[in-house]
């Protein structure tokens, strides 16, 4: 699961199989970390419900009204209903050189499926990126 990442005993392992921008996985993390976003699954924002993890980085690094964020679950749908380009709403990653991971498992389907499927906490799931994630400048 997760790249060989997780052991069955919860602990997180160093796979790093993706590269993030610095500044965009600190961001990333440290939003996931605050406390001020309550956790949902399904959507990348539910109103008055909360985010998704997916939802929290598309607010806090790439300053996405959460609006745009109610009832989405794709980020193809943000860009079909409001027109916004791509670029603008992706996760800025790419594969790592050294990692061993299919170059068909995107980063948000892993993230989607900690916090949708495995009930993952925002804290862990910002673990996981911390140790599995590598930064670029």
């Amino acid at each position: 699961m997760y790249g060989d990442t997780r052991k069955g005993d919860g602990m997180v392992i160093k796979n790093k199989e993706y590269i993030l921008p610095a500044d965009f996985k600190k961001g990333w993390i440290d939003g996931l970390r605050s406390g001020e976003y309550k956790q949902v699954d399904g959507v990348f924002y539910d109103v008055g419900c909360g985010y998704c993890a997916i939802g929290v980085a598309l607010v806090e690094c790439h300053s996405i009204d959460k609006s745009f964020l109610a009832g989405m679950s794709t980020l193809n749908n943000i860009c079909e209903n409001y027109e916004i380009p791509y670029a603008d709403v992706k996760i800025p990653w790419r594969y790592s050189a050294s990692g061993s991971v299919e170059e068909t498992t995107d980063l948000e389907e892993i993230i989607m499926e900690m916090n949708d499927g495995d009930g993952a906490s925002f804290n862990e799931i910002a673990d996981w990126i911390e140790v599995n994630i590598e930064e670029s400048i």
